[in-house]
């Protein structure tokens, strides 16, 4: 069950909280500091919005496609909020046809968008983490350490509040590029290789993640495809002014 806040006589759930104080942020940052020259920020805007609904609706069906049985189950679960009923690699997919329709409609360039997005993309990375978190979904491998939460039954590693810590060091860090005046290639290079970088070490601590290859779970698999799109772009970018 998802935690409530009560609030006098109105019970909110906490999760949405968290999700509309995540968009809120992600649209603030585009608008007013980090938007790209030469894309206006309505239209970067009404565009994300498209595609996190695309994307969203993606990861619900390839859920239902992969486990059907849930839903027969309890069709109700079809509009469930719970972040443990979307399927990643789903939502990817239709995200990125989202996405490509809508650079091709607007004439912007793909590189040029993705550093437009950097902030939101971060932004949004950590509501999901902190959402799941908040519904209790997913558990972090024991641990005895002094920061161990109590999780399933045992002292284990908070693997989502290492993620929300990561991910707010990389903000930083991209913030300080931004201000140095960085090239759009560094920028972009930045900022796929930390997100990918925090998710091949944190989700390394979740217990109860699918295994795909060689004890790789299926984001660590997604961070390491980030890190080496962003060392191509970071790594071997060249002024040529």
């Amino acid at each position: 069950m998802m935690p409530v806040l009560q609030i006098g006589p109105l019970a909110v759930s906490f999760p949405m909280i968290l999700l509309l104080a995540g968009l809120w942020l992600g649209f603030r940052f585009i608008e007013k500091k980090y938007l790209t020259d030469g894309i206006e920020a309505s239209k970067l805007i009404d565009g994300l919005i498209v595609i996190l609904i695309g994307a969203v609706i993606g990861a619900r069906v390839g859920y239902l496609i992969r486990y059907p049985s849930i839903f027969l189950a309890a069709p109700a679960g079809i509009f469930s909020l719970s972040t443990e009923l979307l399927d990643p690699w789903g939502g990817l997919v239709v995200a990125l046809v989202m996405m490509i329709r809508f650079l091709q409609r607007e004439e912007i360039a793909f590189w040029t968008f993705i550093e437009a997005i950097a902030p939101f993309i971060f932004m949004m990375a950590i509501t999901y983490v902190l959402i799941s978190f908040a519904n209790l979904e997913g558990f972090g491998t024991e641990s005895s350490l002094p920061w161990s939460v109590n999780q399933a039954g045992a002292m284990r590693h908070p693997y989502q509040l290492y993620f929300v810590i990561l991910m707010v060091a990389a903000f930083f860090g991209y913030d300080q590029l931004k201000k140095k005046a960085a090239h759009s290639e560094q920028l972009i290079g930045y900022s796929l290789f930390v997100l990918g970088l925090a998710f091949v070490f944190a989700f390394g601590f979740q217990a109860d993640a699918i295994i795909l290859l060689h004890g790789l779970r299926t984001l660590q698999v997604l961070g390491l495809v980030l890190m080496g799109v962003g060392v191509w772009k970071f790594g071997f970018y060249r002024d040529k002014s």
